[in-house]
């Protein structure tokens, strides 16, 4: 799904379980002023499933390609869940093709000193079918933003999550400089909507100047 506006492309990338129509009522606010890019991911709505297992780094060159395909310039990445996971290591293994990152909810960490180990600390969480390979056997999610120099908003909401959410107090204790946690009810809910284009005023203005600020 595109919205076809001129301008800067802003895609999206849904969570587990979800596709593209998914993400409509989330992205949809900024179809305004984004050419909003909406997809099925692998494995997901009208996308095929294939019979192999694949990792996060397959998901990551699945939206690479669609990038190229389109074509766009450094689009603005958006992603909930395990899309966020895609959308961020698509940044980390990609240097220079991501704008900005919007991540909702992402996945894939915990605290190294947690008791409940049942969940891994690898890029596997939240990628569906997939089998931890190479970067996702190795790193956790949270380890990316350490290799991402663009700006980055994490959204963690109060919405139950398919997987469990990246470990929150080890990313506020990092202090990336170019990274901003804000925390809300909901994505789609009205403070949310309001953070999310603050952040694309401040730290990508050159390229969201005509966002739509309507009270």
């Amino acid at each position: 799904l595109r919205s076809g506006r001129s301008g800067s492309a802003l895609i999206y990338a849904h969570d587990a379980g979800e596709n593209a129509w998914s993400s409509l009522e989330t992205a949809g606010h900024f179809r305004r002023d984004f050419d909003v890019v909406l997809y099925d991911a692998r494995g997901h709505g009208q996308s095929g499933t294939p019979d192999s297992v694949y990792s996060i780094e397959t998901h990551v060159e699945d939206l690479s390609g669609l990038i190229r395909r389109l074509p766009v310039d450094s689009p603005v990445c958006m992603g909930r869940g395990m899309g966020a996971n895609t959308v961020c290591w698509l940044a980390a293994l990609h240097p220079g093709s991501v704008r900005a990152l919007i991540l909702i909810q992402p996945s894939g960490g915990r605290d190294p000193s947690d008791p409940d180990r049942t969940q891994p600390d690898s890029l596997e969480a939240g990628c569906g079918n997939s089998k931890p390979e190479s970067v996702s056997e190795r790193i956790p999610l949270w380890e990316a933003f350490e290799r991402i120099s663009c700006p980055v908003l994490i959204l963690f909401t109060e919405e139950p999550a398919v997987f469990p959410s990246l470990y929150q107090r080890r990313i506020r204790e990092a202090n990336f400089s170019n990274i901003r946690t804000v925390f809300c009810r909901k994505a789609t809910d009205r403070f949310a909507v309001k953070a999310i284009e603050s952040f694309l005023h401040s730290q990508i203005f050159p390229i969201s100047q005509n966002l739509s600020t309507d009270d």
